[in-house]
């Protein structure tokens, strides 16, 4: 037997499983478990594909896990592991000489670990499946060890199996999204539509946006909009993959705008730090990155390294939804754009609203004195391009002005 179970590693696992901390709490339980008992090495395993695969371990110091080569993430052939057999009810969950056990006997690493006593319960999901195992084990026998030892492991079994659900649920989203983006991006999506910017003056076209577009076709799942598809590759790590594969498809469409149309394409800052998108952006003068942000950016300095790459090869950076989120004030000073589009929010009502006028004023007196063009988003109707024609702001963008319409590179 070993040393008292710490309330604090009890009090850990009893915690709501958050998959962001879920990983620390079984770490944390295990080395509790492991002291306790006495043993030289407590994990959890899971189960998947017909293997078993180390999630967490804590051992002594020094001591190999089952094998020098066997770390958090190696798998085995379910068959050929104790994890494998204990959920088959083929051997005891309790083993006090795993040498002397014949339902082990065949396995080799018995004797090359080695192991000598050995614990084992299974983790079963809420829906009653087997999702892996807690196990402890020593390298020599223990005769000492009894039932009320495999009850204290059966009760952090308890206590571990929601945290680890939680976790391989996550997991497993993670792994449905990235799939479905990569198969969008394979299938050559997202889509483009281009959105014509006018000169308010003259309602020349002057300019396009790109804009990313998803159908069910691609893959997407019910209510998955274009903001869903780039916030769900965001949450597993492939926003800057899926942006990458947007402006792509955008600068294809280049050879059939006119040469004078400035193009224009959507980029989280946090994407700016991927070096090919920069790359990609980089070989491409002329084109106009819009800066979307829908959360505080960190890290202006890194961020201001790509722009000024962007801008030494002839890209032309702009803030998009300004008077939006967080695209405000702050965002304008630190990144010195070349362009300001402000959202709709502004716009709409703009005629009828002297707070709306004061702000649009406000913007359009700072872009002429700053030297920045600036684009009003979100107009609808004639009355929205009338005021602001009257407040001197030079280009526009809106539904009444041009909606999006999808197209195809030429072959």
């Amino acid at each position: 037997m070993g040393e008292q179970i710490s309330a604090v590693g009890l009090a850990a696992l009893a915690l709501p499983p958050d998959p962001s901390c879920s990983g620390g709490v079984i770490q944390a339980g295990l080395a509790t478990l492991r002291r306790h008992l006495g043993m030289d090495v407590a994990f959890v395993s899971t189960i998947r594909d017909g293997c078993r695969f180390f999630a967490y371990v804590d051992a002594v110091a020094g001591e190999p896990v089952t094998s020098p080569a066997d770390l958090p993430g190696d798998g085995d052939p379910t068959e050929d592991t104790y994890c494998g057999r204990v959920i088959a009810g083929r051997i005891p969950q309790l083993i006090l000489d795993a040498r002397r056990e014949p339902g082990v006997a065949d396995l080799a690493v018995t004797t090359e670990a080695p192991i000598g006593a050995h614990l084992s319960v299974p983790l079963i999901r809420s829906t009653g499946e087997p999702m892996g195992t807690l196990c402890c084990f020593s390298h020599r026998p223990d005769e000492t060890l009894r039932e009320r030892d495999l009850q204290v492991l059966r009760l952090f079994a308890d206590l571990v199996g929601p945290h680890m659900e939680t976790i391989l649920r996550h997991e497993e989203h993670v792994g449905r999204v990235r799939t479905r983006v990569l198969n969008a991006v394979l299938a050559d999506c997202p889509r483009i539509a281009l959105q014509p910017i006018v000169e308010l003056a003259t309602e020349d076209v002057v300019g396009h946006e790109a804009l990313a577009r998803f159908t069910a076709a691609d893959g997407a799942a019910p209510g998955w909009d274009t903001a869903r598809w780039f916030h769900e590759a965001t949450g597993v790590g492939m926003g800057p993959f899926l942006e990458t594969a947007a402006v792509t498809n955008a600068l294809a469409l280049l050879p059939m705008l006119p040469q004078e149309a400035t193009l224009s394409v959507n980029v989280a800052a946090a994407s700016l730090s991927h070096r090919p998108l920069v790359d990609l952006l980089a070989s491409a003068p002329g084109v106009m990155v819009e800066i979307t942000e829908h959360t505080r950016i960190v890290g202006y300095e890194a961020l201001g390294r790509s722009l000024d790459r962007l801008r030494e090869a002839g890209v032309l950076v702009a803030i998009d939804d300004v008077g939006a989120g967080y695209a405000g004030l702050e965002q304008i000073l630190e990144l010195a754009p070349d362009v300001i589009k402000f959202d709709r929010a502004i716009v709409t009502g703009l005629r009828d609203d002297p707070l709306r006028r004061a702000m649009t004023h406000g913007l359009a007196s700072f872009a002429a004195s700053a030297g920045v063009r600036l684009i009003a988003e979100g107009i609808e109707t004639a009355e929205d391009v009338d005021a602001l024609r009257e407040i001197g702001v030079p280009l526009g963008q809106g539904y009444h002005l041009g909606r999006p319409v999808l197209m195809t590179a030429n072959p």
